[in-house]
This record gives structure tokens, C-alpha cells and sequence, in this order.
């Protein structure tokens, strides 16, 4: 019991890490011009995105949804956040998540 306790804390901490790198921005709507309709949408960087789309932003390593209620931007890969590996030293790598030395000279090696 006090192991699955310890697991349950563990993977506690790791989804508060990696959800604290999301961001919310709420809908927006434009009014049709000749009906009384009015369209939602999302909008990330000046672009216009319909309700169900998802896509992904290389140059910011985000992953984002559009959902009837919000858009919802998370991290992913370095910028999803990350848990140290001792002796070990974090790096981006595109939108993934390098391992190095601590001289950033090689990929770390554990024993």
C-alpha cells in the first residue's frame, strides 16, 4: 500500500508539471454578414481555426485543440516540462527532449 501510495504521489507531481505548461485562450465569433448567424472559432498566432481542429506548431512545440468550449495549447516534448535525471542535464532537440552530460558534450549514460 505504501509503495502504490508513493507511485500515485509521484504521478501526481508529474501531470502538475506537465499540465502547468498549457495555455487557454476562449472562443471568438464573427457575425455572418447576411443571415443573423454567427460562427465560432479559435484563434492562435492570427490564424483562424473551426471547432475540432487540432494541430501542431513546430516552431513553438506546441500541440493545440479546438474545442467547443476553448483552445487549449500544451508543451510538448522539452516545453511539456520535464523531470531532472541526476548527473544528467535536460536539452531541447527540435521538439523533443535531449538527455546530455553535463558537459553537453553526449548523450547521457546510466548505469
Amino acid at each position: 500500500m505504501k509503495g502504490f501510495l508513493v507511485c500515485a504521489l509521484f504521478a501526481v507531481a508529474f501531470i502538475s508539471l506537465t499540465s502547468a505548461s498549457c495555455s487557454f485562450a476562449n472562443l471568438k465569433s464573427i457575425k455572418h454578414t447576411w443571415s443573423n448567424k454567427t460562427t465560432r472559432y479559435c484563434e492562435y498566432e492570427g490564424n483562424k481555426y473551426g471547432i475540432g481542429s487540432n494541430f501542431v506548431d513546430i516552431d513553438r512545440c506546441q500541440r493545440c485543440h479546438c474545442t467547443g468550449n476553448r483552445l487549449t495549447c500544451c508543451g510538448m516534448g522539452y516545453n511539456a516540462g520535464m523531470i531532472s535525471v541526476e548527473g544528467c542535464t535536460a536539452v531541447a532537440d527540435v521538439c523533443h527532449t535531449a538527455i546530455l552530460n553535463t558537459e553537453k558534450t553526449a548523450l547521457c549514460q546510466r548505469n
